[in-house]
């Protein structure tokens, strides 16, 4: 395959505009079955409209085309080509790491590259040095964190507070291990020397998470009160808000609404202080705030969205009793939101070892399946829902139910517009990938099938993006791999 992908290479930048039609070859290997071709063709095709995507280079080199994926990162514009080579790091997991390692050094050398612009390449040199860091290297890791604060410092003030923020949110969402506490306790240095204002204020927020992501409860917090006073010194009162209300979300996710309430009125919060209070067991409270949403002109989203954080909160805790009483409480919310939740508490119930519970529980989601899909809202999220409740069905060994369960699922999927070819062709690859883990080939061949031919059908009057078809293809690279094997 990387001799294929390589040899297309001159093509890819004239065809990426341009989507290519389904051939007749890759419809032939569709309908005979030949699941390795088509996962063939399918990558290679998304690489020929999106060549220069994280994601697209990355399933590159998770199929093992390691020097497509690198020839393709190498080709790629130099303000692209360090996101594009960690990419290829990442995902090549079958590479040793010091193969990885070298790939990693190759996108240092390119953040600080020629032609690179300053807050471009100081951002890019902060993802370098993670990268080092989650690959084991401290040494490299350190040098790559002075490479980018070189470039920070060589920039404006305004770019270099811009810069530190950028650095500061790099560092949430990743593991514990990933991010070196020296890493953070440089970076909380840093932000002490910006002018106070709203990057300033955004860069203490996301330092203040990743220090609770470590379980430095005492740093945490430190941030945080550091980004609401940079906050409320920003003079643009729109980012002042911004800033404020970001930070006071976090807070009373936190539990510390004393915080949060200094700076921001209680009726600007009132989804968190609805999941608050459901948290703490307050249902009074809770409906109370609840009511506020819905007397105060507010969309009808901003109170479904409290509901459904509210149950989420108590499941989180483990509060099993009290997420049942909400979602029986909250019966405005669509059909499928409630299949979703009891879906979810049934999860915790099975993890709490209550068999009974459980299976109660998913006899109440079945229940709330609507008989007819609504063909205008009908989405894959609607058809993954569906899909978790025939697992967890599955796994209780309530076969009957389980097919009632993943029929509706593909009812859902049939009520997905034409129009909408992306995400109809998406819910039949979810459903396909599903056949297959459960051992169902022919099942998930047909799904497979049917998801190429609506993908390609003349009633998608919604011309897609590249990049959003580019995804489409991969997924179908993904689902034919796994028939494949």
């Amino acid at each position: 395959m990387a001799a294929l992908l390589l040899a297309l290479a001159p093509a890819m930048a004239a065809t990426a505009a341009d989507p290519p039609a389904s051939s007749s070859a890759v419809d032939a290997a569709v309908r005979q079955g030949r699941w390795e071709e088509l996962r063939r063709r399918a990558l290679e095709e998304a690489v020929l409209l999106d060549p220069s995507s994280a994601r697209t280079i990355g399933a590159l080199a998770a199929a093992g085309a390691t020097d497509a994926a690198l020839a393709a990162a190498r080709r790629s514009a130099p303000a692209l080509r360090t996101t594009l080579l960690l990419s290829v790091a990442e995902q090549a997991t079958q590479l040793p790491p010091r193969r990885r390692l070298d790939i990693v050094g190759e996108a240092g050398q390119s953040a600080s590259a020629a032609g690179v612009l300053a807050q471009i390449g100081a951002g890019n040199a902060i993802a370098v040095a993670l990268a080092y860091a989650h690959l084991g290297d401290d040494t490299e890791a350190r040098q790559a964190w002075q490479r980018a604060l070189a470039m920070a410092a060589a920039t404006t003030p305004p770019v270099a507070a811009s810069l530190v923020r950028r650095m500061a949110e790099t560092s949430i969402g990743e593991t514990t291990n990933a991010t070196p506490e020296w890493l953070l306790a440089g970076l909380s240095r840093e932000v002490t020397l910006l002018a106070a204002g709203a990057d300033r204020g955004f860069a203490h927020l996301a330092l203040a998470q990743a220090w609770r992501q470590r379980g430095a409860q005492a740093e945490s917090l430190a941030q945080l009160e550091a980004a609401m006073s940079a906050g409320s010194s920003e003079t643009r009162r729109a980012d002042r808000q911004l800033v404020l209300k970001a930070a006071a979300r976090i807070a009373v996710q936190w539990d510390m609404p004393e915080i949060a309430l200094r700076q921001v009125d209680a009726d600007a919060l009132a989804i968190e202080f609805t999941a608050y209070h459901a948290r703490h067991r307050d249902r009074a409270l809770a409906l109370k705030t609840l009511e506020r949403i819905g007397s105060d002109g507010l969309y009808v989203s901003h109170r479904s969205s409290a509901m459904v954080a509210a149950v989420q909160e108590t499941i989180a805790r483990g509060d099993a009793g009290e997420a049942a009483f909400y979602i029986e409480r909250f019966g405005e919310l669509l059909p499928l939101t409630r299949v979703d939740l009891w879906v979810r508490l049934a999860r915790l119930q099975a993890e709490q070892g209550a068999r009974d519970s459980t299976a109660r529980t998913l006899t109440q989601a079945l229940a709330v399946i609507p008989d007819t899909p609504d063909p205008h809202a009908s989405n894959r999220r609607d058809v993954a829902t569906l899909l978790r409740l025939t697992r967890s069905l599955d796994e209780l060994g309530r076969a009957a139910e389980a097919r009632t369960a993943f029929a509706a699922a593909a009812r859902q999927a049939d009520y997905i517009s034409l129009r909408r070819n992306d995400e109809r062709a998406m819910s039949r690859i979810a459903l396909a990938r599903f056949c297959t883990a459960r051992g169902d080939r022919r099942l998930a061949a047909a799904q497979l099938r049917q998801a190429w031919l609506e993908f390609h059908s003349p009633l998608a009057t919604r011309p897609l993006p590249a990049v959003d078809r580019a995804d489409v293809l991969l997924a179908f690279a993904e689902a034919s791999g796994e028939l494949a094997r």
